[in-house]
């Protein structure tokens, strides 16, 4: 419920910097699970392998800072977040997590 930009994950977290959406918000919508990725020498870009998954704050929306860049701090490493849990085959699957979005 808080669309400030270029602030840190402790000061959206304890609401230092505060900016209201036009319309209702979801709370924590702007933590986000990310994948991260080993390198794999050699190999072409459609092939990787997932090494962890970390969790990120993101910091501005599309196109916030220069170009289409949207900028992320790492929070922690995690396996699960809330009560999000994996069935392989059938994908990702919780009751907390939301589809990350910044509102303008």
């Amino acid at each position: 419920e808080n669309i400030a930009e270029n602030i840190t994950h402790e000061q959206y977290d304890k609401q230092q910097v505060v900016k209201a959406p036009s319309h209702p918000g979801v709370t924590q919508r702007r933590v986000v699970i990310i994948p991260i990725a080993k390198e794999l020498p050699g190999v072409g870009r459609d092939t990787i392998i997932i090494d962890r998954f970390g969790v990120f704050f993101l910091q501005t929306s599309v196109g916030g800072g220069s170009g289409n860049e949207l900028k992320a701090e790492f929070i922690k490493n995690t396996k699960f977040a809330g009560n999000s849990y994996y069935v392989p085959g059938a994908g990702a699957s919780s009751t907390s997590l939301t589809v990350p979005v910044l509102y303008k």
